[in-house]
């Protein structure tokens, strides 16, 4: 009798993995296809929480799929969908039109997998302006924060600004998002999860964002250890004046000031 192949075989594996590929792909127009059906039921039964959290947990879903099969950009329209769904809770037809927004794009980059394309320029561009009118922000700052205080600290001194922030607490999941998400800002402190700041700030700029490129802030108790390689655009001292000179490095990165 023949023996089958090793679990760790990584033939095997590979053989496995395009399997599941394919099978995810076959599936994809059907998930779409279920996210618009929970949209549309809005218009046809009015808002539910029920509905909502599962379009939110359909949306969720299709995101860690397809970003766990290198499938980038229908992560990052699902990110965008996520974010519109957590600052809009109030459904109105102009909520129904902005999610079949997001899911026109979704159809889109689905076309463009099935045809093996890898140019999503297009796309990308549209998540941007969707941002842009669904928040009435001209920028989208990526805010990367363990501390909940400084967090809601740093939120707050941006009120006034043009500026639609994404924060999270965890510098690799920070680096997936800004590596297949258009942002125009980082900030993040030294001390996060996962991958630290200056970490961050230079696998960020090993990527070399030519198309997009991202101003830095670094946000550090220690803005003396800081090494020569990997200066960020702006360092921010985290004392009692943090609030004030995040502000004014905010606005001098995006140009705001005069």
């Amino acid at each position: 009798m023949t023996a089958g192949p090793s679990p760790a075989d990584p033939v095997a594996i590979e053989v496995l993995l395009a399997r599941l590929q394919a099978d995810f792909l076959g599936e994809l127009d059907e998930r779409i296809d279920q996210i618009e059906n929970l949209t549309l039921a809005f218009e046809k039964g009015g808002f539910n929480q029920v509905d909502f959290d599962a379009l939110y947990r359909t949306v969720h879903s299709l995101k860690g799929t397809a970003g766990s099969f290198g499938f980038s950009i229908l992560s990052a329209v699902c990110h965008a969908f996520e974010d519109y769904l957590n600052a809009n809770k109030q459904q109105d037809r102009q909520f129904l039109n902005n999610c079949l927004g997001y899911i026109d794009l979704l159809r889109l980059a689905c076309d463009r997998i099935h045809r093996k394309q890898t140019d999503f320029t297009e796309i990308e561009a549209s998540i941007r302006k969707l941002r842009e009118r669904h928040f009435a922000k001209r920028f989208t700052a990526m805010l990367v924060e363990t501390s909940k205080t400084n967090a809601q600290l740093c939120q707050q001194a941006l009120t006034g600004l043009p500026i639609q922030i994404v924060q999270l607490d965890d510098g690799l999941q920070a680096l997936t998002r800004l590596l297949s998400e258009p942002f125009d800002l980082l900030i993040t402190s030294q001390e996060v999860k996962t991958l630290n700041g200056m970490a961050l700030i230079s696998a960020i700029r090993l990527a070399g964002r030519a198309v997009q490129p991202i101003k830095s802030i670094l946000l550090t108790s220690q803005p003396g250890i800081i090494p020569a390689a990997i200066q960020p655009d702006h360092i921010v001292h985290k004392d009692q004046h943090l609030d004030r000179n995040l502000a004014v490095a905010v606005s001098q990165a995006l140009g705001l000031t005069t």
